[in-house]
């Protein structure tokens, strides 16, 4: 029975005024029903409603070609809950939500029905996306941040501090009347704002003011999170408030990824899924236990078709309902690379200047056979990207520890920053664009914390621009974490996924205290923005461009040379240099230019000349240059 398949995109609740058809797919079930509910419930001392019994049953049909129940309820039924009632042949009955649910009461105890068409800000359907070029994923500069760091903090200028809506909020500063919020992102010069997962998920309780979690813990696929919301016992409010965050972030010239996690669930026994499909959408072991390749308790069997179905109809939800720009697939090392395929397929031909792009590992242990998973060198040719951590651990190092990388002093790292500066198409990609450049994230130390650590409080500053200063003129994708451009601290806590906000709120005073490394970051990125020669892509452009003169004594050297093809026709050719050595490193430049002028040196980025250089040039400990014929 678990091999019946449903093609149609009708599953889950379809609303109009006058009926509401509800689809769900439960191939094993003996009894399907539809419960009905006037309100949310009442909820206990946890956030969890006490009861789901109600005598409001309507009992569904089951197709026996698909596995599909449904069943057609008259009237308008907006402001009412439901939650699905399966029976099974061993006399096992189960409340269960509808995993393909679009609207939830506070902690999704109860599905709830809504007219969505009324969720729409003014505008949505019809303003213009921020132009981005099709399959041009190398023009991007990824920002990661979450939601509620990024305006918790009492010095923010934001009024709605932790929510969706602070997104919506130009014109704020700190107390020292620095640029705070979406202002700040648009003169750094960012391109998208990777958002840690907005999905409704599990591990807090939306009643909870001080509730923190990064939210890796999946309840609700298709639902905002309700305690970004305004009132999570709304359920159109965290649709409103989420869609007017994404619009916000359009009209600022901001594209929006989404960070999703398919590959686990909080909860296994229980909803979304076992409570209708006992044990077909996980991974299970010879032992009958479930597989444990997330590290989470369980893994999603994505392989499986009506699983496969789930995740790729959730992005395009997504993509439809939301106006989503890109997807990050936490742990896609667990996702079959079929899935990946048809995914990326599917979802480009809704909208092709998508990004799409993934961790290429997984947390160990998994069932799925290597063959089928999505790791390093798996994404080949097929249309999306992989986080590089062969280049991050060149540059910075190990994650947590206090190991060098090239940018804090490490030896014999120029091989890995030369593969990885030439978009690793020499090592895992067939295009650079394959390759997401990146020295931190969420996880793991930040970059400040990670080199003070490594290296000393004394020398962290000159390593922090040193490192993203390589990922943001090397070819593929540069990515970095939101408040790396102040120097943002954890206080050395590598793990802070649940930790409060004193630990990772973003503090918008260092925006201000530290302006000349905002500025430098900014410098970069116009500098990225200006020239293609550092955002190149096809095998061939990057080696018939890109020359390495140097890599060797902690020190590596390239340049790029086109008349108006890769680089602006006034920069014909680009000499670039890192020194990672504790001392100062001396690089002979190419003779065929007399005079060089400096754009970029220890202390200032950008496209301007600061001075003009001939023969060779030295650059102090753990710094870069870039020059320009």
């Amino acid at each position: 029975m678990n091999d019946l398949y449903y093609d149609g995109n009708d599953l889950g609740l379809s609303y109009s005024a006058a009926e509401c058809l509800f689809k769900v797919w439960v191939p094993t079930a003996a009894y399907v029903s539809v419960a009905l509910y006037d309100d949310a419930g009442e909820y206990d001392a946890a956030g969890m409603v006490t009861s789901q019994e109600t005598g409001k049953l309507h009992p569904m049909k089951k197709d026996p070609h698909t596995g599909v129940w449904s069943t057609i309820i008259k009237g308008e039924l907006a402001g009412r809950y439901y939650l699905y009632r399966a029976e099974f042949a061993d006399g096992t009955k189960t409340w269960a939500a509808d995993p393909y649910a679009k609207a939830v009461s506070a902690n999704g105890q109860r599905m709830a029905i809504i007219d969505l068409a009324k969720t729409n800000p003014p505008g949505w359907r019809e303003k213009p996306k921020p132009p981005f070029a099709a399959g041009q994923w190398q023009d991007a500069i990824i920002y990661e941040l979450h939601v509620r760091d990024f305006s918790i903090d009492a010095a923010s200028g934001m009024n709605h501090k932790g929510k969706y809506l602070a997104f919506t909020e130009r014109g704020t500063t700190t107390k020292g009347g620095v640029p705070s919020g979406v202002d700040h992102l648009v003169a750094l010069g960012i391109t998208h704002v990777h958002l840690l997962p907005i999905y409704d998920f599990s591990s807090i309780n939306e009643f909870a003011a001080n509730a923190y979690n990064w939210g890796y813990d999946p309840m609700h696929y298709n639902v905002p999170e309700g305690s970004y919301a305004t009132d999570p016992t709304n359920p159109a409010a965290r649709i409103i408030e989420c869609k007017q965050m994404i619009q916000a972030l359009h009209d600022a010239g901001i594209r929006v990824i989404m960070d999703v996690v398919y590959n686990h669930t909080h909860h296994t026994g229980t909803w979304p899924f076992d409570s209708l499909v006992p044990g077909y959408y996980y991974r299970m072991t010879d032992a009958g236990g479930y597989a444990n390749g997330s590290g989470c308790g369980n893994e999603v069997a994505s392989e499986r078709p009506m699983v496969r179905k789930f995740i790729i109809d959730s992005c395009r939800y997504w993509v439809n309902e939301y106006n989503i720009d890109g997807f990050r697939f936490d742990l896609m090392g667990l996702i079959d690379t079929g899935t990946m395929r048809q995914l990326t397929k599917e979802l480009r031909a809704i909208d092709p200047t998508l990004i799409i792009y993934g961790e290429p590992w997984q947390a160990g242990g998994s069932v799925l056979p290597k063959a089928l998973q999505t790791i390093t060198g798996a994404q080949k040719g097929l249309g999306f990207a992989v986080f590089n951590d062969r280049f991050r651990t060149a540059i910075k190092g190990g994650s947590d520890d206090n190991s060098r990388g090239f940018a804090s002093g490490g030896t014999a790292k120029e091989k890995g920053i030369v593969h990885g500066v030439m978009g690793s198409i020499n090592d895992f990609t067939e295009q650079a664009n394959e390759s997401v450049n990146y020295v931190t994230a969420h996880d793991n130390l930040n970059l400040w914390d990670k080199f003070a650590h490594s290296l000393g409080k004394n020398s962290a500053v000159k390593s922090v621009l040193l490192a993203n200063g390589i990922i943001l003129t090397s070819q593929g994708i540069p990515f970095f974490q939101a408040g790396d451009e102040f120097l943002r601290s954890k206080f050395g806590n590598h793990n802070s996924y649940k930790s409060p906000d004193h630990v990772n709120k973003i503090r918008w005073k260092n925006a201000g205290r530290y302006r000349e490394i905002v500025d430098y970051y900014a410098g970069l990125i116009r500098l990225r923005k200006e020239h293609p020669a550092f955002r190149q892509t096809s095998r061939a452009d990057i080696e018939r461009t890109m020359k390495m003169l140097s890599a060797q004594d902690m020190g590596v050297s390239f340049i790029l040379t086109d008349a108006g093809t890769a680089s602006a026709a006034s920069w014909r050719t680009i000499f670039v240099a890192y020194n990672g050595s504790l001392s100062p490193h001396t690089f002979t430049l190419p003779a065929s230019v007399p005079v060089w002028q400096q754009v970029v040196d220890a202390r200032r980025a950008g496209t301007e000349t600061l001075a003009k250089v001939s023969g060779s040039i030295t650059l102090p400990p753990l710094s870069m240059a870039v020059l320009r014929e």
